[in-house]
């Protein structure tokens, strides 16, 4: 599915026509007319609503628009939210406001990042009324919540975009000072991914990249979780269809004893105590800028517990971190500060681990010729040694991977000056202005592409006879770089790095996430990876649009996009592992 930003009503600087999937919102204004998205009006709705109750109808409203589900559509997404509110006088005076306006696509109005900073709002203004939890049963109440989540909507966009989007400047100003709000706009108008390819990535990356890389990251695991890893993803693996589209009505569960009909009860205890919190702890968490912007409490603790032994995942696409990435963050809470960086350093090699394993599937080595080369060494000028992560050859061309598990600091994404942001990008992915900070990234694939072009480079893969065009590849871990306007910012700064010879083309920088690999490493049985890279390069020259973008939408490739085979098998026989471990009676008889 194509990435989606979600955006005011007034937008005005353009990424191009096919660049991303551009969702309107929808103003308060349009269901209520002569209401203000102010705080004012928040505040105003707020006081009709009760805390708990509240949250839970967020964390429904969310299972619907981000949850997991193939089959349906954002716009009967749309429609199956409002459906849950019951509001038909509402939803009338929307459409004719819509229609009004003459808005071709249909507009959202309802998206996770709304819901998220609506949840904020409820949390620390709303207080619990006694009459829980039946409150929504009140029309009266249904349409409050409705008029604060337009709102809320309104409140996000400028927190979001504000001036960013402002059409003063020449074009590189205006993407440079957009990158930060589209990186969010997009982040957090999406749904939640595969969880089939999410629960596979984890388990593959922790149980066995990360185990070589440290060799006691499961001892450290245990002793900082109460878990072994089976235990946390086969707890995780349970809870996750609490997430589910399907599950929107039923996403309530018991805070201690929802596992008691599997043989890992206590477990499972243990499991929600360690990924919960109580809406005041959430609302203490969420006091500082940083901790909005990145929703960093709800990441660490997605499920929210209530009184009465009830608890609800607030966010979907939060909660799949529980299996993509937070077993590494469980790790580095407890251990001491020297040990941080060899923590960090090893995830990075087990990325590449994984990446690499993608790719030896992809273009296993034969008998009389070998396509790919991992890690492969090469001498440049004055004799020095470089390693560049991988190098596919294709006859008259080379494909050169630069692979990055990196971090941005959230508080730098929407900074007041968005050369904060740009300079934090540089120094996780390029040239940094910290003359002490080594070059990383793209100013690593220069380099290494620059001495190819010079005939410095000298290994096996590289036929100098041959050679007419090398793909430049930055395969990156965070998805969230997988963003409209991002590739052309990196391929401007590859493009500053780069010692150019006119013998051999070096095609622009093609920014690859993991996800994206995912999606190619099956896939290539229908297609090779030069001709998509080559497909793509030349139909977004500017690098504007995303990879998953064009995947999404070419006619060439999209019906021959196919799940990760080994993810998948992965997951099936962690999900094996898993019955096992939920209903031993059954595996056993």
């Amino acid at each position: 599915m194509a990435e989606r930003i979600i955006r005011p009503f007034t937008p005005s600087v353009s990424t191009g026509e096919h660049d991303v999937d551009l969702t309107v919102s929808v103003e308060v204004a349009s269901a209520f007319p002569g209401i203000v998205g102010n705080e004012e009006s928040m505040l105003s709705a707020l006081a009709e609503l009760s805390r708990d109750d509240a949250l839970f109808f967020c964390a429904r409203i969310n299972a619907i628009v981000s949850g997991f589900d193939a089959t349906i559509s954002r716009m009967d997404r749309q429609r199956a939210a409002l459906a849950l509110l019951n509001l038909p006088e509402h939803i009338r005076t929307i459409e004719a406001s819509i229609a009004r306006r003459g808005i071709a696509n249909e507009p959202a109005v309802f998206f996770r990042g709304q819901i998220l900073e609506l949840a904020r709002w409820i949390g620390k203004h709303c207080r619990v009324y006694p009459d829980e939890p039946h409150t929504f049963e009140q029309k009266s109440i249904r349409s409050a919540f409705l008029r604060a989540a337009l709102i809320a909507s309104e409140l996000w966009s400028r927190r979001i975009f504000g001036t960013r989007l402002a059409d003063d400047g020449d074009s590189e100003l205006q993407l440079q000072r957009a990158l930060g709000a589209f990186r969010k706009g997009t982040e957090e108008g999406n749904e939640a991914p595969h969880p089939g390819v999410a629960l596979g990535r984890g388990w593959i990356l922790f149980s066995k990249h990360m185990g070589v890389r440290l060799k006691d990251f499961e001892d450290l695991f245990r002793a900082n979780t109460g878990l072994t890893l089976e235990q946390y993803y086969a707890c995780a693996f349970g809870l996750m269809q609490k997430t589910f589209v399907c599950n929107a009505n039923v996403g309530i569960f018991s805070t201690v004893g929802f596992g008691a009909a599997t043989g890992i009860g206590e477990v499972f205890d243990t499991f929600v105590k360690l990924k919960a919190q109580s809406p005041e702890d959430l609302v203490n968490a969420l006091q500082n800028s940083a901790a909005v912007t990145g929703y960093k409490a709800l990441r660490e603790r997605p499920i929210l517990n209530f009184s009465g032994n009830r608890s609800a995942i607030l966010d979907p696409v939060l909660y799949f971190d529980t299996l993509t990435i937070s077993p590494l963050f469980a790790v580095l809470k407890q251990v001491g500060e020297a040990r941080i960086n060899e923590i960090f350093s090893a995830f990075g090699m087990a990325f590449e681990d994984y990446a690499i394993s993608l790719l030896e599937n992809m273009y296993p080595s034969g008998k009389l010729a070998r396509r790919l080369t991992p890690r492969e060494k090469g001498k440049i000028a004055q004799g020095k040694e470089i390693e560049v992560d991988a190098i596919l050859t294709d006859v008259s061309s080379v494909v050169v991977f630069e692979m990055k598990a990196s971090w941005i600091l959230e508080e730098t994404i929407l900074s007041d000056n968005h050369e904060v942001f740009l300079a934090q990008l540089r120094k996780l992915y390029g040239i940094s202005v910290d003359p002490e900070e080594r070059p990383k990234g793209v100013a690593q694939l220069a380099k290494t592409i620059g001495s190819i072009l010079h005939r410095e480079w000298k290994s096996d893969s590289v036929d100098y006879n041959y050679l007419k065009a090398i793909y430049p590849v930055l395969l990156v871990h965070d998805d969230r770089m997988g963003v409209a306007g991002m590739g052309k910012f990196l391929d401007d700064e590859f493009k500053r790095a780069l010692i150019k010879s006119d013998q051999i083309y070096v095609h622009p920088l093609i920014v690859l996430t993991i996800t994206d690999l995912e999606n190619l490493s099956t896939s290539v049985e229908g297609f090779s990876l030069r001709e998509l890279l080559h497909a793509y390069s030349v139909e977004n020259p500017e690098r504007m649009r995303t990879v998953r973008n064009f995947m999404a939408t070419s006619p060439e490739f999209v019906g021959k996009i196919r799940p990760s085979k080994e993810v998948m098998e992965a997951t099936l026989a962690l999900g094996e592992k898993i019955k096992a471990q939920l209903f031993p009676s059954k595996a056993n008889a």
